[in-house]
């Protein structure tokens, strides 16, 4: 009679074991800054390869297989959990590649899972095995597959540091509609695409008129929002007012994608500021979902508003935790005087957040609680991140 219920949480309990062995790899990853996919496709070799050569060396040591089995259970339920999650961002939106990985590491854990097993429990009856470790060869192709994603991930980058700026502005507009009632739209307008990466991304010369339009805007009661491509550690409106906002990690210590690349143009001074920001409990400066400031340093902006967007796969409540980043980004600004913001799309890269639902999220949330700015910019590096926003914007707003 109460099977069912009985199984529910007999589910729940193995789920939430899987949730917390996953949790760890990835602090484990973001802690050695490798928490991109190509990290994360690194180091889930490195594990299985560990579990392989002690599987090799102690075949009639109980001990060594123990430990091989073990290391194989580890890989196996972060591949489980991160590969059949519903809304994975791989599975549904990853490159050839990043599917590959995941099926190889599916095949790989479970593979070395059922080896390593076979052995320790043949080891436990002091019955030795020629089972070969088949995993040898999907190891190899993992190996193949993760130093291509991570060729693949140099060639993006170069190629869009190479890519010129794409400014829109998007504005309220009241235009006539056919039966000649206003009707009130948001249109696309070009405001400066000559620019690359290199030079000043804004500048306050080169759009006086467009400061004045956003400045009617805000006497209208919003703010003005903008939806660019290009690079954010560029962007800046006038030295003074302004922030970038910086997708962190808990330790506010770098790591990879757009947090690495801030870093980078700020130079050591940021890390060494960070540093210094308190710990609220241990190995966490900035929880999820908060917000934290700093200088610029050498960057363009002012300002580094620093957050924390969730994992959409581990996460217990993902949008909530996102509106929050945002949000609180917006008070850390409000708070310290800041007019123009630069976000990038928080937790849509390696943290896996589905592009049409963080859209949805982030230009609300600005939306809500965005009016006390003057500007609030989108800054988006990849093609189909910036068509999803002007998307949303367009449906939103």
């Amino acid at each position: 009679m109460n099977s069912e219920p009985h199984r529910r949480r007999r589910n729940d309990t193995l789920w939430d074991i899987c949730r917390l062995i996953a949790g760890s790899f990835y602090k484990g990853c973001e802690s050695l800054g490798m928490q991109n996919k190509r990290g994360r496709a690194i180091i889930f070799v490195g594990l299985e390869a560990i579990s392989i050569v002690l599987d090799l060396v102690g075949r009639s040591k109980w001990g060594f297989l123990l430990a091989a089995f073990l290391l194989s259970v580890f890989g196996f339920a972060i591949t489980i959990y991160t590969c059949t999650k519903k809304h994975t961002s791989i599975v549904t939106t990853g490159t050839k590649a990043e599917r590959q990985i995941l099926a190889v590491e599916i095949v790989f854990s479970l593979v070395q899972l059922i080896v390593t097993f076979i052995h320790f429990v043949l080891a436990i009856f002091g019955l030795k095995s020629n089972i070969f470790s088949v995993s040898v060869f999907p190891l190899v192709f993992a190996i193949v597959l993760a130093f291509k994603e991570h060729h693949e991930e140099h060639r993006v980058n170069a190629e869009n540091s190479a890519m010129p700026i794409t400014h829109l502005h998007l504005r309220s507009s009241t235009t006539p509609s056919d039966n000649g009632a206003d009707q009130n739209e948001y249109r696309l307008m070009n405001i400066k695409i000559e620019q690359g990466p290199g030079d000043n991304t804004r500048g306050e010369n080169e759009l006086s008129t467009e400061q004045q339009d956003s400045t009617s805007d805000n006497n209208e009661g919003g703010c003005n929002l903008k939806i660019l491509k290009g690079d954010i550690t560029q962007w800046f409106f006038n030295h003074l007012s302004d922030a970038i906002v910086n997708p962190a990690n808990e330790l506010m210590l770098g790591g990879g994608g757009c947090d690495g690349a801030i870093h980078e143009a700020a130079g050591p001074k940021l890390l060494e500021a960070c540093f210094k920001v308190p710990e609220v409990s241990p190995r966490v400066r900035c929880p999820v979902g908060e917000a934290r400031i700093t200088p610029g340093f050498e960057l363009p902006a002012s300002r580094v508003i620093h957050t924390v967007g969730p994992i959409y796969d581990w996460d217990s409540n993902p949008e909530a935790s996102l509106r929050n980043a945002y949000k609180n980004c917006l008070s850390v600004a409000k708070e310290n005087n800041i007019q123009y913001i630069a976000f990038p799309a928080i937790s849509c890269g390696h943290h896996g957040y589905p592009l049409e639902e963080a859209a949805t999220i982030a230009l609300s949330t600005i939306k809500d609680f965005g009016n006390h700015l003057k500007e609030v910019h989108f800054v988006l590096f990849l093609d189909d991140v910036y068509n999803v926003w002007l998307k949303k914007a367009k449906e939103l707003f």
